[in-house]
């Protein structure tokens, strides 16, 4: 299951505080399914408790009111960049995959894969950034669960201490877990399966406010049965899968038998 969001009941998720002051380039993967779109500022994740209070913080605004567009924005140690691109379709699921590198002399932000297309991105403010990430929280689907709460569905999050290759977001919008790609520079991977709010990777966990309800996941591939170790809810749950070959990866991987993990 992927975790549900509604404004009406301000609902969110945060992390604990992740250490990224040893990078200056990160990669966002993500499946979202956004209600509707507007331009009110409505947040879909965010790394610290306000992006603009911040000098070694990012944030993804799909509802930007400054563009009226999906906006992806970084704030270093020289001011902020941001980038945007046309909003997909509202109601459905979506993958995304954003590169931030402030190695970068002009364009730190991109690219940008919305499932698993490179997109044309506007660079509506460049900065010139030389410093590392920070230590914060990631906060999902609001701002430091106290304000902009979105409207929408979230599921398969991953973040990574370095860029993703073309061939690799494509993968990933294909369905196939982040354990399956580039895992050793994966820093935090939470697959929101049901209810669990376990970083299965980096231990960071989520802490629910408001009591987000659990709904369809998306369906992925993963490397092992999730009978063991983070899918031990599924288990409970009274769900099933099955080992199927899997012609990419030439090994065996953990695929459900519905269309999403615990359906």
């Amino acid at each position: 299951m992927s975790v549900d969001f509604t404004t009406d009941s301000a609902q969110d998720l945060q992390s604990s505080s992740i250490d990224l002051t040893g990078t200056n380039v990160i990669t966002l993967a993500f499946w979202l399914y956004w209600d509707v779109f507007a331009n009110d500022d409505k947040l879909a994740l965010e790394f610290s408790s306000n992006y603009n209070s911040f000098t070694d913080a990012f944030s993804i605004f799909p509802n930007s009111s400054f563009t009226g567009f999906f906006d992806w924005g970084v704030r270093g140690d020289v001011g902020d960049s941001l980038a945007r691109h046309a909003r997909p379709s509202a109601g459905v699921w979506h993958h995304y995959v954003g590169v931030v590198d402030k190695g970068r002399s002009i364009n730190e932000i991109g690219p940008v894969y919305v499932d698993g297309v490179s997109q044309a991105l506007t660079h509506t403010i460049n900065s010139n950034n030389t410093n590392n990430f920070g230590d914060h929280q990631l906060n999902f689907m609001s701002r430091n669960s106290a304000s902009l709460f979105a409207e929408g569905k979230l599921a398969e999050v991953a973040l990574y201490d370095s860029g993703l290759a073309t061939d690799e977001a494509i993968s990933l919008s294909k369905g196939f877990s982040p354990l399956l790609v580039k895992p050793e520079s994966i820093v935090s991977y939470w697959p929101l399966v049901r209810d669990m709010v376990t970083d299965i990777v980096g231990g960071n966990n989520l802490t629910p406010s408001g009591s987000p309800p659990v709904d369809d996941h998306i369906g992925v591939v993963y490397p092992v049965s999730p009978f063991s170790g983070f899918g031990a809810a599924a288990v409970a749950a009274g769900h099933a899968g099955t080992l199927v070959n899997n012609p990419i990866l030439k090994s065996k991987v953990w695929h459900p038998l519905v269309g999403s993990l615990c359906a």
